[in-house]
Order: structure tokens, then sequence, then C-alpha cells
């Protein structure tokens, strides 16, 4: 990063431009800690104008990035928040009380057996499965394996380690309430916005680049001026890839003296959350650190 700074402050810049810039806020609903590299551009470059664009931020959010970034003075321009080509629709749905109940009944369900296979491995539950998961397992009722790893935060691991059980969790519960119609995803979206009971989404060709070059040897900084990509954007791919399992030499990524204690700050603050963690270590690591352990972590979570 330095070594960027310094090759910025050699050439002639006039302006800097910022878009989404409501990530930068921990108030904002896209928080991205990658942002947060951008606090200090004001006082590195006291000379250049600072422009920050969002279309999503509230009050709240807009002050914060006014804060965070540093803008001196700034020329505030706002607009209404309503856009002519985006809509809410509501449709009727019927049952809607008693498939609430059912959601409930089951989450607890199968938050008891979480709880049991965690205290059985020694694990927090989150490393088991997430909330998230579990509510959306409840949401879909899958019956078989094919369903179950449709399931956002569900891989191949964690569905050889824990899919028959949890689905037969689930068909106990259908059992034993046969009244219960399971949903299905041509008839509305997940409930979270991100997944469906569809095939889960492939991110093509992108990512796979960013694997063949990585394992040819190739830093992230030397990817990212290959690909013409943001460092931040093939630190999100070799992410994705450790998470997905795939054969990524964390060592080179992580000072391998640095992953236990990573590994251990996660699960002794019993958090997927990057900013505790790396507040924990006091400086002592960066957010990309925190985040490839967390991958290794959620291997095929």
């Amino acid at each position: 990063m330095n070594h960027f700074v310094e090759e910025l402050k050699a050439v002639q810049i006039s302006l800097f431009a910022i878009d989404e810039a409501h990530c930068i806020s921990e108030w904002g609903h896209d928080f991205r800690p990658d942002y947060l590299s951008l606090t200090g551009i004001t006082s590195l470059f006291p000379d250049i104008p600072v422009a920050a664009f969002t279309a999503t931020a509230t009050v709240k959010v807009q002050d914060d990035i006014i804060k965070k970034i540093g803008l001196r003075s700034p020329y505030v321009v706002r607009a209404s928040f309503n856009r002519h080509n985006l809509f809410y629709q509501v449709k009727s749905k019927e049952q809607v009380e008693s498939q609430i109940l059912n959601d409930e009944y089951l989450f607890d369900r199968l938050r008891i057996l979480r709880k049991k296979i965690a205290e059985e491995q020694n694990v927090p539950p989150f490393i088991i499965f997430s909330d998230r998961t579990l509510h959306e397992i409840c949401r879909y009722y899958p019956g078989n394996l094919s369903d179950m790893k449709r399931i956002s935060g569900v891989g191949d691991t964690k569905l050889e380690r824990y899919g028959e059980v949890f689905i037969g969790e689930i068909k106990a519960y259908i059992n034993e309430n046969p009244g219960i119609q399971k949903r299905q995803s041509s008839d509305e979206q997940s409930f979270f916005p991100h997944a469906s009971l569809g095939p889960k989404r492939i991110k093509g060709e992108t990512i796979q680049k960013t694997q063949e070059l990585f394992e040819k040897g190739l830093s992230m900084v030397q990817i990212a001026k290959v690909r013409n990509l943001a460092k931040s954007t093939i630190a999100g791919h070799l992410e994705q890839l450790i998470r997905d399992g795939k054969d990524i030499d964390i060592n080179r990524l992580v000072d391998p003296a640095k992953q236990d204690e990573i590994k251990e700050s996660f699960l002794t603050l019993n958090t997927w959350k990057l900013n505790p963690v790396v507040e924990y270590f006091n400086g002592k690591i960066s957010y990309e650190e925190a985040k490839f352990v967390r991958a290794l972590l959620q291997q095929n979570d």
C-alpha cells in the first residue's frame, strides 16, 4: 500500500472520485472494510480535490462519509431516494401465520441439533451452520442432499458432514406436522436476496483466471496489474476460492505464524465479523489476512 501511495504522489492527479462511498460507513448496509484505507486520502493529498458519490446513504451514513474520508468543507448535493424505475409489489399469501410458526419451531429444533453437534466437536455452533443458513433451511425444507446443497451456506464439505443428519431432522419434523407445504423456488425468491433454491450462481471465468495466475506464482498485486483489476477484487476472488476449498496456498497470503492466532481469535470472539478480530490484534494483522483465515474456517460453508 505504501508503495502504491508513493507512486500516486509521483503522478499529476486532478481529482480523487470515490464511488459507492457508503461502503466506508459501518452504519451502512454494505460496509466494506477495504474502504477504510481511504480515510487518509485527504491528509496524504491535501491539495487534491476529493469527491464522494453514493445513491443509498441515510443522513447518518452521509455524515459518516464526510467524517471518515475527511472531506474539507464539502459541497453536498442530495437528491431523493425515489426512483421511478423501482417499485414494490405485494402479493397475498395463504396460511401465513402457520408457515411462520412452523419455521420458528423447526428453527428451534435445528438450533438444538446444531448445538449438540458443536458440543461433540468442541467448536462454536456457528462453525456448523450460521443462523442465516438455518433460516433458509426452515424456509425450503430441503428433503435430499441435492436440495440441501442449494441452500446458502451449505458447501460440499458441510453437506457431507452434516447434510444427512439435518435432513433427517427436517423429515422427522414434517412427519410430525403433515400439513406443512414445502415452498418452491419458482414461486418466490429465497429469504436472502443473494441465494435461492435454484443452482448456486457461478461467478464465471474471472475467478478461475485469478486462480490460474496465483497458481503460476503471481502475487495479488501482480495479478491485479495483469488483469487490470483492483487488488481488493483479486483478494475477493482468492477469499472465495479458499472458502470453496480450492487448492490455494494460504501460506503465501498469511504468515503461517499468524494463522493459528487469527483462527483462535474468531473462535474466542465467537463472530465472523472482521472488525472485532482486526481490532483484537491492535493493527498487527490486515483485513485481508483476517478475510483469508476466515474463509479457511468457513471452507465450503
